[in-house]
């Protein structure tokens, strides 16, 4: 299921790649199509997964949704910018399932990854107060950095480095009594590996990040609800 995984995500990036370069009408990649079962000897040179729409659902306050496809591979974007109070999103996969952790303040814009760990998700539970956009598709939806230069940004999100680093100088500024995390998936790796576990408003330090794959893909997830920068090494 793990190799299924990474061969996965490295066909996701192929195909988004290949996408951007060819004519207008060109399929983009599906992050939610069905995971390969092909053992590693006779996967050398995996397919793209059919292609998929994203799909973005809104609402209000709290709520269920429902996806119209269910996704083992994607990305998933949660604009809450006009709400008030406090955000959680969580959905129905057995790993992971928290995607705004309770208690996070409205309001909230943010990215996060699904499937990293071989799920699926099907439904996702909303608690907020007011309107709301869940928008879940591949790595169109995320942003894309060449890997040498610094990055910053604020909350959480997903970025994709097109040049892998060994390794990152990273800082953050955030609440309190946060919890900020960063996390590295690569197709050289088979599950995420977490790169800074930090729980309070500051953080500054250097750490390693996990060797890429024959591929070259390179995802790294924060979790943040305040200022962060990430300088790769």
């Amino acid at each position: 299921m793990r190799r299924a995984l990474i061969i996965t995500i490295a066909a996701i990036a192929a195909a988004t790649l290949a996408a951007c370069s060819s004519s207008p009408n060109a399929p983009a990649a599906n992050p939610g199509g069905p995971l390969s079962t092909t053992q590693p000897a006779a996967a050398a040179t995996p397919s793209a997964p059919p292609a998929a729409t994203t799909q973005t659902k809104s609402g209000q306050g709290t709520d269920v949704v429902t996806l119209d496809t269910s996704v083992e591979v994607g990305i998933l974007k949660f604009d809450c910018s006009k709400c008030t109070g406090t955000v959680e999103v969580k959905t129905d996969a057995e790993y992971d399932p928290n995607i705004v952790f309770y208690g996070h303040k409205a309001p909230y814009v943010g990215t996060s990854w699904l499937g990293m760990r071989g799920d699926t998700v099907t439904r996702i539970q909303v608690n907020t107060k007011g309107p709301w956009t869940v928008t879940v598709g591949g790595l169109d939806l995320i942003r894309v950095v060449d890997g040498k230069s610094p990055i910053a940004g604020k909350g959480d999100e997903v970025l994709r480095l097109t040049t892998p680093a060994g390794a990152a100088a990273i800082t953050n500024k955030g609440g309190q009594y946060s919890n900020f995390t960063v996390w590295v998936m690569t197709d050289g790796t088979s599950s995420p590996e977490l790169a800074v576990n930090e729980v309070g408003g500051s953080y500054e330090g250097t750490v390693m990040f996990p060797v890429a794959g024959p591929d070259k893909i390179q995802l790294v997830q924060v979790k943040s609800d305040g200022n962060w920068t990430i300088t790769p090494k």
